[in-house]
């Protein structure tokens, strides 16, 4: 799986442009956000051109890397744009795609699942029309230019059964089968200080995007990729490790699944908290030191890989252990994202020293599916305790629990009925209010 990094303009300003060169030493993604064109009152066209400079400045510090664009849309749901203005928001969305279709190596379809400002917006017909004025959008973008068919990521939303059925009615509408090559799940910030859910809620829909995948009409279907948004969580990241390699085992060798997470998370806590503790790889171990202040020099070298950088961590270290405030609160971002990049490439290895997908496939029962994944915890507990808490173990057992119902869906039915079923029940569990009505 890959991190994308969440960029914004303060990446362009003074210490951060060569800070974001430290961050593209450690993830080679990048993701930008539109919201800066669409969150002003006098919002349109000269304001996506300014902010697609800011884009194009940012992807030149950065430097070589996939860019990935998103759409904007929670300035909607935060209520920024006016239900009166979605239209112009849309407008503004098909006017980046197609004018800077040679700067972005991807950008996510303009969502407008709900409002929390506005509730006018929040009944069905309005979304579904609003969503398919902006699909339509996309549908006449990929007829003019073949080639943006292989930029675009479709995002789904699902947190509320009407948003699903939203979602699903204007993918068979539109017949965006025959459109859609990437496909994103959208719809998870914030999810769980709503619903209190103490697993992924993002396995249900990974399945449908899975299904759609193989009933989609025949353009290049080598690569499965799916982008889930707003990602940070230690459990969420290793069940992406495990339905990565689940659904490659489901394709088999002739289909390369790609799977990507963003997260700000990342970046913003070590900006708040400069004691943060910093995972290492030795080799297929872990290490993990208990903050920056003991992080070695060689470590330090490599994350910031160039000498002014490493000079500059290392006076940012100085003032802290005088009990100084540092010079720039993103000093140790990097840092921060080398330690969880680290802490992804350690759970891709887990899920195939300990076989995790083969102990899915490979049991039909889930009493023994629960015993041996409980020898498994217990074993990366002992090994790593700091990252395999008591409740993340639970969340882990819970969602091998999960995907192996939706494994023997896959096994014996492969049909949509009977996974459309499995979604609406998951989707009442996870029990976010419904404000679609």
């Amino acid at each position: 799986m890959e991190y994308l990094y969440v960029a914004g303009p303060n990446d362009n300003r003074g210490m951060n442009k060569r800070l974001l060169n430290a961050v593209s030493y450690q993830t080679d993604g990048i993701l930008y956000s539109l919201v800066d064109g669409l969150n002003k009152k006098d919002f349109g066209c000269l304001s996506m051109s300014t902010v697609a400079g800011n884009i194009n400045k940012c992807l030149y510090n950065f430097g070589e890397g996939r860019s990935f664009i998103d759409s904007g849309g929670y300035s909607i749901i935060k209520g920024d744009i006016h239900p009166q203005h979605i239209v112009s928001a849309i407008d503004c969305w098909g006017y980046y795609a197609e004018h800077e279709i040679e700067s972005y190596d991807h950008i996510m379809s303009l969502d407008i699942p709900v409002s929390i400002k506005f509730n006018e917006l929040n009944k069905p017909q309005k979304i579904y029309d609003y969503n398919k004025m902006s699909l339509s959008v996309l549908v006449d973008l990929i007829e003019k230019f073949p080639e943006i068919r292989e930029k675009i990521f479709f995002v789904e939303q699902f947190k509320m059964l009407p948003q699903y059925e939203i979602w699903k009615q204007l993918y068979h509408d539109l017949d965006l089968g025959q459109y859609i090559q990437n496909r994103a799940i959208g719809g998870m910030v914030g999810i769980r200080g709503v619903t209190k859910i103490k697993f992924s809620p993002f396995t249900a829909i990974a399945y449908k995007c899975l299904l759609d995948y193989m009933h989609a009409e025949e353009f290049n279907q080598q690569i499965f990729r799916i982008h889930f948004l707003g990602i940070y969580n230690i459990y969420d990241r290793f069940h992406i490790a495990i339905l990565e390699k689940l659904f490659s085992h489901y394709l088999g060798d002739s289909i390369t699944v790609k799977f990507s997470y963003d997260s700000a998370y990342f970046a913003n806590s070590a900006r708040k908290n400069t004691a943060l503790p910093v995972y290492a790889s030795d080799g297929d171990s872990m290490l993990c030191y208990e903050t920056a202040l003991s992080v070695p020099q060689n470590i330090l070298n490599c994350v910031y890989n160039r000498s002014d950088l490493y000079h500059y961590i290392l006076d940012e270290i100085d003032l802290r252990r005088q009990d100084n405030k540092i010079q720039n609160s993103s000093s140790f971002g990097p840092l921060n994202i080398y330690s969880n990049m680290n802490i992804d490439r350690y759970f891709e290895r887990l899920v195939d020293e300990y076989d995790l997908v083969g102990l899915i496939v490979k049991n039909k029962s889930m009493t023994v599916v629960k015993s041996k994944l409980q020898s498994i915890l217990a074993d990366l507990n002992q090994n790593l305790p700091q990252l395999f808490t008591r409740h993340i173990q639970g969340a882990i057992e819970e969602n091998i629990k999960i995907t192996h119902k939706f494994h023997k869906w896959f096994v014996d039915s492969k049909g949509f009925d009977d996974l459309d079923e499995l979604i609406k029940l998951f989707i009442m569990r996870i029990g976010f209010p419904n404000c679609i009505n």
